[in-house]
């Protein structure tokens, strides 16, 4: 591997940047940052820890270091984090959000709901939550439910392809046929090429 200087200095300038801020959650942060970046993930939880000591309400860290912790196995330590970021940001989406796909992989159907459905209702919207909120309503049996749910994620993403087929399932699962002919226009318009929404648009035209 050839020796760049200026690279070389630029990354010992930075470290020492890094170094300065130290005392400082956000530097801690930002030390983590560089250290998950490169891959020594042990000295990324270690910073991310140390910015949570220095701030408690360092949530940005808290979030980042449940996801480490969750993809190491230690699925009980994320939960906590998780848990702790909803009650100090109750109006935050992604916590809930993170813990219904938790929930979800540990097989806790009802408390992933019960998190999918808080996430759908605060802020920032996320469309992936309404997204696995709506698939778990159906394996429920609560297709109408998850229409409501898939027509307000809609209302961000009028054009979104997976929502429009979650949708369209529904509908044709339910015989609304009309109401899936017109689902399923609107999904050969954002994907016009897609042999199986041609197949099944002929099949709904037929009827």
């Amino acid at each position: 591997m050839i020796n760049n200087p200026d690279f070389d200095k630029a990354k010992k300038e930075y470290l020492e940047r890094l170094d300065m801020n130290a005392d400082f959650p956000s530097g801690q942060y930002q030390i983590a940052m560089y250290h998950q970046a490169n891959g020594a993930i042990e000295l990324a939880i270690k910073a991310y820890k140390k910015a949570i000591e220095i701030d408690n309400y360092h949530n940005i860290s808290r979030m980042n270091l449940a996801l480490i912790l969750y993809n190491k196995g230690d699925v009980s330590a994320a939960e906590k984090l998780y848990l702790k970021v909803v009650d100090q940001e109750p109006k935050y989406s992604y916590p809930n959000y993170m813990l219904g796909l938790l929930y979800n992989e540990e097989g806790n159907a009802e408390a992933s709901l019960k998190h999918l459905a808080a996430a759908c209702e605060k802020e920032p919207i996320i469309i992936n939550a309404f997204y696995n909120y709506a698939l778990k309503l159906q394996e429920k049996g609560l297709d109408k439910k998850a229409n409501v749910i898939i027509d307000r994620a809609l209302q961000t993403e009028p054009h979104n392809e997976r929502l429009l087929y979650v949708k369209l399932v529904n509908q044709i699962n339910n015989n609304q046929d009309k109401a899936a002919y017109n689902t399923c226009m609107k999904l050969l318009e954002v994907a016009p090429n897609n042999l199986n929404y041609k197949k099944i648009f002929k099949q709904l035209k037929g009827k």
